[in-house]
């Protein structure tokens, strides 16, 4: 008798334990989670949307949606389309962003929660800075001096950009600078022609030279 009596009590423990268990959600270090209340971000009394932090919190199963994502520091790696100077020569600029997210309520209803959106959206704030500031210099300026300046104006304008994402640029590279191959090989060319020009200027120069060397 008593075993049939403990039988049921084993099972109310075990189906409470599941329960109990549902109504828990774990968020891992490198983590925040937002939580949706009927499909409805949940926020605080002042109307912010709350964050929850590495740990183990409570929900409502059913009613409650968590919704995870990884705070750590992301890279996003482009090669940007062809750009051109001031003077209208074409290149093609490889470079990084490093962003993370900083708003996780704000991120998730202008992305909605894909990473991939953001990604899109960033890079094409980055690429329309880029083709503003290249715009302005010369390809000596790009490639030398002003490098450093670029990249600290470009970091400035995608910060500001992207903003209302709910996501922070902390750094912005530039990697490499090409040039389009058929531009590549026209300045090649007139490279050529300039040195062979001033090959020609100092062998007639010798000859010269040489020529009234012998007559003295």
């Amino acid at each position: 008798m008593m075993k049939i009596k403990v039988l049921p009590m084993l099972i109310s423990v075990v189906v409470l334990l599941i329960v109990l268990a549902s109504c828990l959600f774990t968020v891992q270090q490198g983590q925040m989670s937002v939580k949706l209340h009927w499909g409805k971000l949940v926020k605080d009394s002042t109307g912010k949307v709350i964050q929850y932090q590495p740990g183990l919190h409570m929900m409502i199963p059913v009613v409650n949606v968590i919704k995870t994502f990884d705070t750590r520091l992301q890279t996003l790696d482009v090669q940007a389309p062809q750009v051109f100077t001031v003077r209208q020569k074409p290149m093609i600029i490889d470079y990084y962003a490093q962003w993370k997210i900083v708003d996780l309520g704000r991120y998730y209803r202008t992305t909605g929660g894909n990473i991939i959106n953001a990604q899109r959206i960033l890079t094409q704030q980055i690429n329309d800075a880029l083709r503003a500031a290249i715009g302005k210099r010369t390809l000596k300026a790009v490639v030398t001096s002003d490098r450093q300046s670029l990249m600290q104006m470009l970091s400035g304008i995608a910060e500001q950009s992207v903003e209302n994402l709910g996501i922070k640029v902390i750094d912005v590279r530039l990697r490499g600078i090409e040039l389009p191959d058929q531009v590549r090989e026209r300045i090649y060319k007139a490279m050529i022609t300039k040195r062979q020009k001033i090959s020609r200027f100092y062998r007639y120069n010798g000859r010269a030279e040489k020529t009234k060397i012998e007559a003295q």
